[in-house]
């Protein structure tokens, strides 16, 4: 593989969407999850809004970025900490605003994944309408004051 080229412009959209949303970078934001993924964590003081919306109980409140899903290749991804500490599993009504917030945006809900107490919403890589636009519409729908 050839990838050189391409591994720069990964981070770079990464950075676009922070700054989209007036997100100052810092190292603690980066996570890579073991070999299958790269991408930003959504700290409440950064998306205050998403945190609430989410009922974020734990830190952080998500994560965006890629993953590799072997033979099912590779996705953007957005992964949502909607899950209660007292019971280990999602919170159904925060579970239900979010899908409800993302298909006000036109995300359909075979897009959507439960799973670990969080909610997934994902774009294969070969669909994606554009990745700096992609992330920033999934962002966008919950980062409004309180929603329904």
């Amino acid at each position: 593989m050839k990838l050189a080229a391409q591994a720069t412009q990964l981070l770079a959209i990464l950075f676009g969407v922070l700054d989209k949303f007036g997100v100052k970078f810092r190292s603690k934001l980066l996570n890579i999850v073991n070999s299958e993924g790269l991408g930003f964590e959504i700290h409440s003081k950064d998306f205050p809004n998403i945190a609430k919306n989410v009922e974020a109980e734990a830190h952080p409140a998500g994560w965006f970025g890629y993953e590799s899903y072997g033979p099912l290749g590779s996705r953007l991804s957005v992964w949502f900490s909607c899950y209660d500490k007292n019971t280990g599993r999602i919170k159904p009504a925060a579970r239900d605003r979010i899908k409800r917030a993302l298909q006000k945006f036109g995300f359909e809900g075979r897009q959507f994944r439960d799973e670990d107490g969080s909610l997934n919403v994902f774009c294969k890589a070969e669909a994606s309408p554009g990745d700096l636009e992609w992330f920033t519409k999934v962002l966008a729908a919950l980062n409004e004051k309180r929603l329904n």
